[in-house]
């Protein structure tokens, strides 16, 4: 299975758990619009499903998140739609990676200090 962010909703993880069926139900009717493009093949795409995210968003909260996954219809590849507090392949959310490499958060971020470098690095880039 081929996952590709397709689309970052620009909501904070309290708002997401609170609203996921509304997401849910919003991401649905605009599939069935037309309005969600596949990135690869820019055809329309359906609803596919959800799978379960854990998501560190500080250091004595992980929350998980359903992620909601939309498919081609054409090249059939699966394309998961996340929220902006989540970065593909990351556990920490964005809040946490953003203090940390602004080193506010540096001192009481759980991560290890390798962690930090790398994100600062490819912050840097």
């Amino acid at each position: 299975m081929n996952i590709v962010i397709i689309g970052l909703l620009d909501i904070c993880c309290s708002e997401y758990k609170e609203n996921e069926h509304e997401l849910y139900n919003y991401i649905r009717n605009q599939t069935k619009s037309g309005a969600i493009k596949c990135p690869d093949c820019n055809n329309n795409t359906g609803m596919h499903g959800t799978y379960k995210r854990k998501v560190i968003i500080s250091e004595f909260e992980i929350q998980t998140v359903n992620i909601i996954q939309v498919r081609c219809k054409k090249c059939r590849k699966v394309h998961a739609i996340i929220p902006r507090f989540i970065l593909p392949k990351k556990q920490y959310s964005s809040e946490v990676i953003r203090e940390a490499i602004e080193s506010k958060f540096f001192q009481v971020c759980m991560a290890d200090d390798s962690t930090i470098r790398r994100w600062n690095r490819l912050a840097n880039k």
